[in-house]
């Protein structure tokens, strides 16, 4: 992988909208990446038959760290090992499941936007709390983020607009 500059993404790549880029902490501090033939990337998948492809992707170095944290407390628990990969990459229980990892690796070239990732919160005013003075609160879900992620906003199948085999599965497995 290589950080390129604005002038060289090539024609037509698509650009990150206003909701890709409110997943970065620092939206001025995103570098643009060309993600070369043979690089690897992992993202996480809600359901096994459902299509392995997508925005969000973690780097080698991302994934390890990850899974350092489960073997750190020796709990390999399904329910907390989702716990903290929503904590850690900030994804919300209302855009993923998360049950699957997927390795892929890349047989040609493709623009990526690489930052940090920010915290992200939900509020569900249709879900109330009651303080102990009693007053009613929604529901705030907030995931911290704080890891690196690669946003790939022309990836979301294995091919691209000619039909050519962007990447190749190289791992799938369980959380």
């Amino acid at each position: 992988m290589k950080i390129i500059t604005e002038k060289e993404i090539p024609a037509g790549t698509p650009k990150l909208t206003e909701d890709l880029l409110s997943t970065f902490v620092d939206q001025s501090n995103i570098k643009i990446v060309l993600i070369e033939e043979g690089d690897t990337l992992w993202r996480f998948v809600s359901q096994k038959n459902k299509p392995k492809y997508g925005l969000f992707w973690v780097d080698v170095p991302t994934m390890t760290s990850l899974m350092s944290i489960f073997s750190s407390v020796g709990d390999f628990n399904m329910n907390n090992k989702k716990k903290v990969v929503h904590d850690n990459l900030a994804v919300r229980s209302d855009w993923s499941k998360l049950s699957w990892r997927v390795k892929v690796k890349f047989n040609k070239p493709i623009v990526a936007y690489y930052g940090l990732i920010g915290p992200q919160k939900l509020l569900d005013s249709s879900i109330v709390i009651q303080s102990s003075f009693g007053k009613l609160h929604p529901i705030t879900e907030y995931r911290i983020g704080g890891f690196n992620q690669y946003v790939i906003p022309s990836f979301s199948s294995a091919q691209d607009s000619h039909g050519e085999k962007i990447a190749s599965i190289s791992h799938f497995v369980h959380i």
